[in-house]
């Protein structure tokens, strides 16, 4: 039997809460807007960065305009999770003012503690050790195909892939999928099981697309394809960025 750490317990003010229905809702908006933001900033500045790829007007690359690494795209693709990044931190803020009662100002404290923003992680750091623990077997994949920064031709390149692989996404994918879809899921009282278990599940079905078009992008079956896209779902680490 799971039970939530007293330190996860709401104050008095949001002791109320929202309804689990609401928090789930919720945590779909965090995850679809993270989505699909990445394709309505390429649909809407598709023309206008082709225009600017054409005039030379961008960063050159042998890709073609759109691909997911092509330097307009990352660029692109990186200021719209920022953005949509920072309304979902600010749904959580403004869920916490509303369900509390609290002043614009008083607010801002209980929100940052539901998002693990707070000095409160102090007392247990530890537990901040967990996730970059788990990222070791992605990141030894990427040594084992020598795509890590440094270890191509004794250089160290961090450019826009680097910047997007291990700075942005991560930081970005870490805010959304487990600090923002946490603090609703805490404030709609959803067990703990739940939060151990389900939660997770918002970030692998994000990224069920990712799967796809990975391998509708190489030379694997449709079955390749769909057990890709199972893996990605359940599991956290197992959509590998590129």
């Amino acid at each position: 039997m799971f039970t939530i750490d007293a330190h996860l317990a709401l104050p008095a003010p949001l002791a109320t809460g929202i309804s689990g229905s609401a928090a789930h809702a919720l945590a779909l908006a965090f995850a679809g807007s993270y989505v699909g933001s990445l394709y309505v900033s390429q649909a809407l500045f598709a023309r206008r960065d082709a225009a600017a790829i054409a005039d030379g007007g961008a960063e050159a690359s042998p890709l073609p305009a759109g691909h997911r690494d092509h330097p307009v795209t990352m660029r692109r693709r990186m200021a719209a999770v920022k953005a949509v990044t920072r309304l979902s931190l600010a749904g959580v803020w403004a869920t916490v003012w509303r369900v509390g009662a609290y002043s614009v100002r008083d607010s801002v404290r209980p929100a940052l503690a539901l998002l693990g923003l707070s000095s409160l992680g102090l007392s247990n750091p530890l537990a901040y050790i967990l996730a970059p623990v788990l990222f070791t077997g992605p990141l030894y994949e990427a040594y084992l195909d020598a795509e890590l920064p440094g270890q191509t031709n004794w250089k160290w390149e961090f450019g826009l892939v680097e910047r997007r692989n291990y700075v942005v996404g991560p930081v970005s994918e870490e805010l959304v999928f487990r600090s923002a879809i946490l603090a609703v899921s805490l404030l709609g009282h959803l067990p703990a099981s739940y939060l151990v278990f389900g939660s997770p599940l918002w970030f692998g079905v994000a990224h069920v697309h990712h799967a796809i078009q990975t391998y509708r992008a190489s030379d694997r079956t449709r079955r390749d394809a769909l057990v890709a896209a199972a893996r990605c779902g359940t599991s956290r680490y197992a959509c590998r960025r590129r």
